[in-house]
């Protein structure tokens, strides 16, 4: 189920931490947390020639509060693959911008991706993202290059929107 920004504000302000807005080019303060065993997104429609890159816009809470020891691992897995360890992330490696990994060419010459977020954390949960953005960009896309609601799919699955 995804969370609206006010119950994630409030559940921020109850641990003394400030949330921090949804941003720009997809704005729609609603996000979706790891689960406890793990989130997937499964990405399909990708080209043999383009490569991709999976820009994050991760649920932030600004420093009045300190941020759980927990570190989030993405794995990308083609169908029929072992899927392969592309990045491991820790809150200080998120700064004022949308995160971003190279989804690796292999997993994308077979036309689909799908993309798992596992947390390692003594307390699980602390893991939101607004919004997932692939592209074939170097740069994050602008908001006229974002489809509008009419061609985005906002089915929700394992609790990571897609």
């Amino acid at each position: 189920m995804p969370f609206r920004r006010r119950a994630i504000r409030e559940w921020g302000a109850s641990r003394g931490l400030a949330l921090m807005e949804d941003r720009d080019p997809v704005v729609d303060d609603t996000a979706a947390y790891v689960g406890p065993f793990g989130s997937s997104i499964l990405v399909n429609g990708l080209s043999r020639d383009t490569r991709y890159r999976i820009w994050i816009d991760f649920v932030r809470f600004g420093t009045r509060g300190s941020y759980p020891d927990s570190v989030l691992k993405i794995f990308a897995a083609a169908p029929g693959m072992e899927p392969l360890l592309v990045d491991a992330v820790r809150y200080s490696d998120i700064h004022n911008s949308y995160y971003h990994v190279d989804i690796p060419v292999a997993v994308t010459t077979r036309g689909s991706a799908e993309i798992r977020f596992v947390e390692f954390s003594a307390a699980p949960g602390a893991w939101g993202i607004w919004d997932i953005i692939v592209a074939g960009a170097r740069e994050l896309p602008g908001r006229s290059d974002i489809p509008g609601d009419e061609g985005v799919n906002l089915e929700i699955i394992d609790r990571i929107v897609q």
